[in-house]
Formats: C-alpha cells, structure tokens, sequence
C-alpha cells in the first residue's frame, strides 16, 4: 500500500515527533522543532498517506475481509487466489482475520465464519511461517478452554488436513508472555518510551526463564525493540530487563529466531536498515552471543550474520535492507 521508502520517512517522522515529545521542560524551551523540519514531517504523512484518494489494494481486501464473516468462500474464487499470491502482510492478516471470526463471531455470521476457516487455514498452511503456525495452534487452544466447540471443531478440521497438531500448545501460558510483550512494544512506540518501556519489560523479563514457543518472535521483537533502542539511545531503566533475556537465549532459540522470525520482524529490520547506531548494537550482539557459530539456513540471513561479524557495516545494513524489502515484494 505505500513503499518501504515512505514506510522509511513515516517511521524517522514519529521518532522525531517522539524525540521533542521527550524533552523535559527546561530542554523543550531551548529547542524546537525547526520549520523545515515540520515540512519534511508534514510532506512525508500527506504524500504517503493522505494525499492518495483511494488504497485499491486496501479497499478490494477489505471487502475480501468482510466476506469472510457473509458469505460462504470457496478455493477456486479469485479472491482466494489473490491472497494466496499476495505478499505476506496480506496473507498473516488473512489468518488473523480468520482467527477473530472464530473466537468472536455469533449469531448467522457464526456457519460463514467457521465453514471459512475450516477451508481457508489449510489453503494458507504451507504460506505461512512458523509464529502464524502457533498462532492457529494457540486459538484452537483458547477456543476449545473456553467450551467453544464450534469453533474448536472448525480449526481442529482444519489442522487434521496439515497435520498441524505440533503446532498446538499444551498450555496458554504463551498467552500472557504474547500479551506482555504486546504492551512493551506500545510503550516503546509511545511518546516518553524510555520513561515507559521499564515497567513491561520488567514484567516481561520476569514471567519465566523459559519463552514460550508461540510467543517467542513476540517477546523477542518487544526485547530486540528495547536493547536495540532508536538513534536517540536506549531506556535506561529497561535495558537490563531486556539483557537478561538475551543472555538466557539458547543457542538453538537464536538459531530458531534467525532462520524463522527475523526476516518478517518489521520492528527489527527497520532499525537495521535504516539506522546506524540500532545496526551497531546488533554487531555487538553479534560478537557478545556468537551469532556467527549458529547454523543459519537462511542464505541472507547468513550473509547479515557474516557482515556484522566482519564489522562490515555497509554490507550488513544492505542485507537488512533486503530482508525489509522482501516483506512487502
């Protein structure tokens, strides 16, 4: 719907506003934003945004959608196919259209809505990645907890049909680290986040020693958010919450973080492609937990890996750049 290149200057344009929205009074009296400064600002959010008088792409998927919950789909409608061939953005947020219909649909739209899911999961199953695989595996949990058995019923048919049974948890404890590390990316996305993020991330830091499967690329987006920071710094208060995180990784969960989630963690690759201090703490990571002796299947996953290694900056940050590319090609 926009390019990673207005995607880019929306992101730099909150961190700005963020930056003087920070500023304590004595500092916000002696600096203000400058006039070219709020042009730029304003230019990128028209251009990119309000300036466009209709999302084509935006608007047929919603009404795709909505369909969902109205009518009943079948695999051969073009609409199906166009998901199925549409970039990842489009199919994730088909699943989780999808799941929400599952959990909190009633009345007529309740037969429309399980009759999609049971057809459309495993259309979408060899599409998706591992997290979104959880994810189905957690909603079948919740429903079936909660005494929902048409909805139990729905993604257990579809589950049989792709054998997606590893995928369900054996308890919801992934829940509240999915939901705890949920508010630590609101906190670091949120004016005065170096003031917010210590509290979720303490209590993020602190649910466990053990991550969840289903919630591990979450909780390591809302972790990497916080000890990665933004060009302005880091929090304080909460970075150490976030390293005692990262020193508790097993190897083999970098491995699984590098191989299965951080080509589709936006949060992540927008700090390493797009900013250079975010991609220097990377590079010290690199070095501090031995990244480069992990066995990473992904070829450019690798090739970041090596970059960062060799302290190739340049190389390490067109890497990066590549991955947060490919999310939307």
């Amino acid at each position: 719907m926009i390019t990673s290149t207005q995607g880019m200057r929306l992101k730099h344009s909150l961190e700005l506003v963020a930056h003087f929205a920070n500023l304590d009074h004595e500092n916000a009296e002696q600096e203000a934003m400058e006039r070219d400064e709020t042009v730029t600002l304003l230019r990128a959010c028209i251009t990119s945004i309000l300036g466009k008088p209709r999302f084509e792409v935006a608007v047929q998927f919603a009404e795709f959608r909505q369909a969902l919950a109205e009518r009943a789909i079948k695999a051969e409608d073009g609409d199906v196919q166009a998901v199925l061939s549409s970039p990842y953005f489009f199919i994730r947020t088909t699943l989780s259209a999808l799941l929400a219909l599952a959990k909190g649909t009633k009345g007529a739209t309740t037969e429309h809505a399980l009759g999609n899911t049971a057809l459309l999961i495993p259309l979408l199953w060899n599409h998706l990645r591992a997290p979104e695989k959880w994810q189905v595996g957690q909603v079948y949990a919740e429903v079936n907890s909660n005494g929902n058995s048409e909805a139990a019923t729905a993604i257990k048919m579809a589950l049989l049909k792709v054998q997606g049974f590893d995928f369900v948890p054996e308890t919801l404890r992934s829940s509240t680290f999915t939901e705890a590390a949920a508010r630590v990316l609101a906190a670091h996305f949120a004016f005065n986040n170096f003031y917010k993020e210590e509290e979720p991330m303490a209590i993020l830091a602190n649910l466990g020693s053990a991550i969840p499967k289903p919630a591990f690329a979450k909780s390591m987006e809302a972790t990497l958010a916080v000890a990665l920071g933004n060009p302005w710094g880091n929090s304080f208060a909460a970075l150490p919450y976030a390293k005692q995180i990262l020193d508790h990784l097993r190897p083999e969960q970098w491995e699984y973080y590098l191989n299965e989630c951080l080509q589709r963690d936006r949060t992540v690759l927008d700090k390493l492609a797009f900013d250079n201090k975010p991609l220097i703490r990377w590079m010290k990571f690199t070095a501090d937990y031995e990244l480069f002796k992990l066995k990473i299947s992904e070829r450019v996953v690798r090739i970041f890996i090596e970059a960062c290694d060799s302290q190739s900056r340049t190389k390490a940050q067109q890497q990066a750049e590549a991955m947060r590319s490919a999310i939307t090609a």
